[in-house]
């Protein structure tokens, strides 16, 4: 079985390579204007999946190549990180809503931007004059302590299946990877 999983690993990382290939000015920058995301271009829906997609296939290529885990340690990797960065997410997703609080959203409710305006953009809307920020700062010490739970509980599971030394060149791959997209995300001047 072993094989088999090493021959996944091999043909996922030779697939993203036409995929990094494509969009020469990096993983932050939008097809075909070579505008940086969130600098003046919206994307469908559909465009920001085929875009999350596709940084799932360059992060899986480059923490594979960065860790050179076998295929039985990548199989097993994977399964726990997505695990864990599912749960990063609903947890991010917790502090930004406490954050930035929409009271015209309802629970389970995607926001509608006004007319010309980006839904994902960095402009929100005030605090209530109401706004209660000891619960909201009870609310976000809360969500870090979940955090902190979350990390030690994937630092736990990876132990298990990977050795300290790839563990470690995991959390190097974590953050080469994001330092890579944020230095693609701000525009050169």
């Amino acid at each position: 079985m072993s094989k088999i999983q090493t021959l996944l690993v091999a043909v996922v990382a030779m697939l993203a390579l036409p995929v990094l290939a494509q969009n020469p000015q990096g993983f932050g920058s939008a097809p075909g204007n070579g505008a940086p995301l969130g600098m003046g271009r919206q994307l469908t829906p559909e465009q920001r999946k085929q875009q999350y997609e596709e940084m799932r296939t360059r992060q899986l290529a480059f923490f594979t190549a960065e860790m050179g885990m076998t295929g039985d340690e990548a199989s097993a990797f994977w399964v726990i990180y997505s695990d864990i960065q599912e749960r990063r997410m609903k947890l991010n997703l917790q502090k930004r809503r406490a954050m930035f609080p929409r009271p015209d959203i309802k629970p389970g409710e995607k926001p509608k931007a006004p007319e010309g305006q980006p839904v994902h953009g960095f402009t929100q809307p005030p605090l209530p004059e109401d706004f209660d920020y000891s619960a909201a700062l009870k609310t976000l010490e809360e969500i870090r302590k979940q955090e902190a739970a979350l990390e030690e509980e994937c630092l736990k599971r990876l132990s298990k299946v990977l050795p300290p030394e790839k563990i470690f060149k995991f959390y190097r791959a974590d953050e080469l990877f994001t330092r890579t997209l944020l230095n693609n995300f701000i525009p050169k001047q």
